[in-house]
């Protein structure tokens, strides 16, 4: 779906996978330009199964060792 939306509106995502090391993901997520907060969950398709806003890096490490699949990061939008 998202590849349909224009870039212009489409958040900044990445996907990760399992197994990553911590500094290796940081290292991908500031280069894609996501800052604190920002959501993650499972890439299983549209589905919020798992979803969580990560406030920091302590919350980071100690939620993405419980995903044993790829894991989508995405930019958190701020409703109005």
């Amino acid at each position: 779906m998202y590849r349909l939306l224009p870039a212009a509106i489409t958040p900044p995502t990445i996907y990760i996978k399992p197994g990553i090391p911590f500094s290796d993901l940081r290292s991908r997520i500031d280069v894609a330009g996501i800052r604190y907060p920002f959501v993650v969950k499972p890439d299983v398709g549209m589905k919020g199964i798992l979803f969580r806003v990560i406030e920091d890096d302590a919350q980071l490490k100690n939620t993405t060792p419980t995903y044993h699949l790829s894991i989508l990061f995405r930019k958190k939008s701020i409703s109005r």
